[in-house]
């Protein structure tokens, strides 16, 4: 009668099997889950970040690449752009992968940056036309 307490318990073992069974079995699941969340995390990143650079790098040479097109697209070796301009206002849709993003950039007007660069001569001109004096 050493084991006679546990007569009465015969299916314990089984269910504490299937139980634990079961528990790795979810974990194991929300493990793979996490997995690949971060993966998508990650390349969602990664691509958003490469968008954004191309993006960056055309509308720096924007004026070289366009040559006064007001839309067309430019490649780049990690996607494409194709850009847009609508009432003073340009719209850059970058591809990379399967990912979009569409950026919207407002432009300057020539005929701003002129007239500022005019006030400024003419605020030169007249502090120019000034002596300075030493006051002893």
């Amino acid at each position: 009668m050493a084991n006679g307490r546990f007569l009465n318990y015969q299916g314990g073992i089984l269910i504490t099997a299937i139980f634990t069974i079961g528990l790795l079995s979810t974990f194991l699941f929300f493990l793979i889950g996490n997995y690949r969340n971060a993966v998508e995390f990650s390349t969602r990143t990664r691509r958003y970040y490469e968008m954004r650079i191309m993006t960056e790098l055309f509308l720096k040479d924007y004026s070289e690449i366009t040559h006064g097109t007001t839309s067309g697209s430019a490649h780049y070796n990690t996607g494409d752009i194709q850009y847009i301009m609508q009432d003073n206002q340009l719209i850059v849709t970058a591809f990379a992968g399967k990912y979009k993003q569409v950026y919207r950039e407002t432009l300057k007007n020539n005929t701003e940056n002129t007239s500022i660069d005019t006030e400024l001569n003419r605020k030169n001109e007249k502090n120019g036309n000034k002596e300075i004096t030493d006051e002893n």
